[in-house]
């Protein structure tokens, strides 16, 4: 990434921090968990050293978590001792892709087996459904629980939502938003499949960058740390999916 985005990226960041250290959606916001993450996770793929002992103690303290994807980013946060007793109680209530999906990476964090092998009798036996995200869900739940299934089938119903602007719709044909070349680049590249038009993928995320150098979840909208988190992966994951179609 070129300095002067980097600089430009990590000040936007900087200007959603808390004086608890924290990161929240809006300057004048309390910091959330969600925005946290997203900052921290910034910081780090920009190579960037930031201090979040302060961050992350103050998290130690919140009310309890329930849902899987706040279970999935206080482990990638390294907290772990509010999650491990609470997985397996939320897998037996756990029913949808996108909750087995956070499920399955926290249980890949902790090298829960049990855990992994419960996600996996779970995973629906519904095959290539008609919205992107829960394909790229069960896709990459499926590979993380080491599920055997037609991955080359899967990685082309992916690629089929893909406009010809770049990105990806919700259903096929639909608008293209940037969360859903998130998910889609990370199934693809999990699977090993670049069978998407990569350039054009790139050319959509580059256009979400607002003027202050962050990322919007479509083309002029407002910049997020989520959106910006979502484009500096599609970016990363993009490069990869580059190499190994050259190979």
């Amino acid at each position: 990434m070129e300095i002067l985005q980097k600089k430009r990226i990590l000040n936007f960041v900087l200007s959603h921090k808390q004086e608890d250290g924290g990161f929240s959606f809006a300057q004048e916001a309390p910091a959330t968990l969600e925005d946290t993450y997203f900052a921290l996770q910034i910081l780090k793929e920009l190579q960037i050293s930031y201090d979040c002992r302060k961050v992350l103690k103050s998290y130690l303290m919140l009310p309890d978590y329930t849902l899987p994807k706040h279970f999935f980013m206080l482990a990638r946060l390294g907290i772990t001792n509010k999650i491990n007793e609470k997985l397996h109680e939320r897998l037996c209530k756990t029913h949808n892709a996108q909750s087995l999906y956070y499920l399955a990476k926290t249980a890949r964090i902790l090298s829960d087996e049990n855990l992994i092998s419960m996600v996996k009798e779970r995973i629906p036996v519904k095959k290539n459904p008609g919205l992107l995200q829960e394909s790229c869900w069960q896709a990459i739940t499926l590979k993380q629980t080491r599920s055997q299934f037609n991955e080359r089938g899967y990685a082309k119903h992916i690629a089929g939502f893909q406009n010809a602007d770049g990105g990806f719709g919700f259903r096929r044909g639909s608008t293209s938003f940037l969360e859903n070349a998130y998910y889609a680049t990370e199934a693809l590249s999990l699977l090993k499949q670049p069978t998407i038009n990569i350039e054009k993928c790139r050319k959509f995320v580059e256009l979400c960058r607002a003027g202050d150098g962050a990322f919007g979840r479509q083309i002029i909208t407002v910049p997020t740390l989520e959106s910006t988190y979502h484009a500096i992966m599609c970016l990363k994951r993009l490069s990869y999916m580059r190499r190994i179609k050259m190979l």
